[in-house]
């Protein structure tokens, strides 16, 4: 085990029996204890959970998926979003990348969104957007809370888990449970 009032660190806390802190020499976040919580490995590659590198990422969370009440998994990665309560609000995942030079621009996200704006009610979808040259980003595919399935959103008949639209001059697909 790493002596934490021995070892050069970052020291965070209060007292030297109660603190976390930053190895100076090896990027190691320890807690208190001296158990590893995160690293910063030599290429720069952050590492929660773990210290080895298990697929080349470049941000690696690696733990137990645990299941509370309502078997909801907890435990790895949450992204919320604090915005009040209303329709639409959810945590948001965008995938960016470089579209001239050294510009970057976001191409496409995932999103949670509330079904509505009732406080205490947590029904919600997954969003998905896609982005066209010129335009903003524009939701192409939804998961609704009753399981039901849009694409592209267009022309949707209740009932049907699965909904494929296009605009007025293509014909929809649809699929009856």
């Amino acid at each position: 085990a790493v002596n934490a009032a021995s070892t050069a660190a970052l020291r965070i806390g209060l007292n030297n029996t109660s603190f976390n802190y930053m190895d100076a020499d090896n990027n190691i976040f320890r807690s208190g204890s001296g158990t590893e919580r995160m690293r910063i490995d030599s290429s720069g590659k952050g590492l929660f959970g773990s210290s080895a590198n298990i697929e080349n990422g470049v941000f690696q969370i690696t733990g137990d998926k645990n299941t509370a009440s309502a078997s909801i998994p907890q435990g790895q990665l949450m992204v919320a979003d604090s915005s009040a309560v209303a329709t639409g609000v959810g945590g948001a995942i965008n995938f960016c990348g470089k579209y001239s030079g050294d510009n970057y621009t976001a191409f496409a996200s995932i999103e949670g969104s509330k079904d509505n704006g009732t406080t205490g009610n947590y029904g919600a979808g997954l969003v998905f957007k896609t982005r066209t040259h010129g335009g903003s980003q524009s939701e192409r595919m939804r998961i609704k809370s009753d399981g039901e399935v849009e694409i592209s959103g267009i022309g949707n008949t209740a009932g049907a888990r699965l909904n494929i639209g296009s605009d007025a001059n293509n014909a929809f697909v649809r699929s009856y449970s």
